[in-house]
């Protein structure tokens, strides 16, 4: 059956769509999975590649952190705010561009920029303690410390969100220990 089909022009998803009556151009489609035009895509599969690059940025500018090497930091940082942009762009509530954008931010020091789209993110996905652990960071970069500390509270008791829990009491340790007050 193959061999038929290949020599009247094609497989057989060819022949299934000469079937159906769909043109088939082998050039454009070769190897490729396309969306017939106008078929709604989820905003979180759109944001999907700029959103993966600005992750890789903001994982160099960490390490790149960790070494001291302030230009590469800063050259990830802003590598990862264009991509994170585009993602916000692209889907304004959805929660990793945001928050990527806002990690990104924070590292080239616009931290009150940061502070908007921690918040946008908080609102995106309240259900979830990690934005609140960055909104608290944030907030104590910015010296507004009690502030601080009521989010680093509220991600490490979150009901129902455990991952940021110990990155939350980490920093409330470290908060209460530079404030002698343990």
């Amino acid at each position: 059956v193959r061999d038929r089909l290949e020599a009247v022009g094609g497989g057989p998803v060819e022949a299934a769509r000469r079937r159906r009556g769909v043109a088939v151009d082998r050039e454009r489609c070769a190897g490729e999975r396309r969306r017939p035009e106008g078929a709604f895509v989820h905003p979180r599969a759109r944001i999907g590649k700029p959103a993966a690059i600005a992750r890789e940025h903001l994982d160099k500018a960490e390490m790149a952190l960790l070494r001291g090497d302030a230009e590469a930091v800063a050259r990830h940082a802003e590598e990862a705010r264009a991509s994170a942009a585009r993602a916000v762009e692209i889907a304004p509530a959805e929660l990793v561009g945001l928050t990527n954008l806002s990690e990104a931010l924070r590292l080239l020091g616009r931290n009150e920029e940061a502070l908007s789209f921690a918040e946008r993110a908080m609102l995106a996905a309240p259900q979830l303690a990690g934005p609140a652990w960055v909104r608290a960071r944030l907030l104590e970069s910015l010296g507004r410390v009690d502030e601080a500390r009521a989010f680093y509270e509220s991600a490490a008791t979150h009901p129902v969100d455990r991952r940021a829990e110990s990155d939350a009491r980490r920093d409330l340790f470290r908060l209460a220990y530079a404030r002698k007050d343990f």
